[in-house]
């Protein structure tokens, strides 16, 4: 959308433990701040549904927010290191979340 504000779109799946079977589909949109030289600041939110792995997130909607910083290692790709949180719109589901992605686009 412009070199500050992006789409974003993330599909998620538990491949282990007690919630082997939980996936979720968000998409949101986000805020990149530049710092000093190739570093940014991330933040975005992001809605969708969620289910399966025994986890309780009532009718599946959930929300998630993300917040993180990121550097750019060329033109156009990026990798962030992020932090956030995960809920449903009607349960009392929630979970911290953590991330290590790899970032494309042209406006990094």
């Amino acid at each position: 959308m412009s070199p500050v504000l992006y789409g974003t779109g993330q599909a998620v799946a538990a491949y282990n433990g007690n919630a082997g079977a939980y996936m979720a589909g968000l998409l949101g949109g986000g805020v990149r701040q530049p710092l000093a030289g190739p570093l940014f600041l991330n933040a975005e939110g992001l809605a969708g549904v969620a289910g399966g792995g025994g986890m309780a997130v009532g009718s599946g909607l959930v929300w998630q927010v993300n917040a993180g910083i990121g550097c750019r290692v060329s033109p156009g790709v990026a990798v962030l290191v992020s932090g956030g949180r995960i809920g449903a719109f009607n349960s009392p589901f929630g979970a911290g979340v953590a991330g290590l992605s790899v970032v494309l686009g042209d406006g990094l």
